[in-house]
């Protein structure tokens, strides 16, 4: 570490930068492997149940990684389970805005869709690097998987209308 540069209590890194490679390229292999299964999942189980289970899946993952100490193996096998949290729900959240959009405004949907959710990660950002270096790993990830549970819960209680996620009312999703 350079001197002078000294973290607070809370805020030692977990990883050297030079050492992030490894956790990441677990992560997009994971993702990359997993996408082609994974991407017949919406049919057999039901959109809204895959990006359900995705979500809650994300915040105990959060909860998981939060808790690891410095050196800890299983920060491999976490990043190997984000990626595929990735691979379950990018493409679900795709088709669900495709789907709530009318025929002739799914571009200004998709524009939309990603310039709220750009917005969103800013002070998401913001909220989990103040938690992080004011309180630690566990609080910064216990917030985020709250959020994440949040979410789960709130789209699982969601009410369906004639014909949300790609499903129909009677296909029980």
């Amino acid at each position: 570490m350079p001197p002078g540069l000294d973290f607070p209590p809370y805020s030692k890194p977990y990883l050297e930068s030079r050492e992030l490679w490894l956790p990441l390229a677990v992560r997009r292999t994971a993702d990359d492997l997993s996408a082609p299964q994974l991407r017949d999942s919406p049919h057999h189980i039901g959109r809204r149940r895959l990006l359900v289970a995705g979500y809650a899946s994300y915040g105990l993952l959060y909860l998981l990684i939060g808790q690891l100490q410095s050196g800890s193996l299983w920060l491999y096998p976490l990043f190997a389970g984000y990626g595929l949290f990735l691979s379950a729900t990018e493409g679900v959240e795709k088709a669900l805005v495709a789907d709530l959009a009318l025929p002739g405004e799914r571009g200004t949907a998709f524009g939309w869709f990603n310039l709220i959710t750009g917005l969103a990660l800013l002070p998401a950002s913001l909220l989990f690097g103040g938690l992080m270096q004011s309180y630690g790993a566990p609080v910064a990830f216990a917030v985020a998987a709250i959020f994440a549970l949040l979410a789960a819960g709130l789209l699982a209680v969601m009410p369906l209308g004639r014909h949300h996620f790609g499903e129909s009312v009677s296909a029980g999703s």
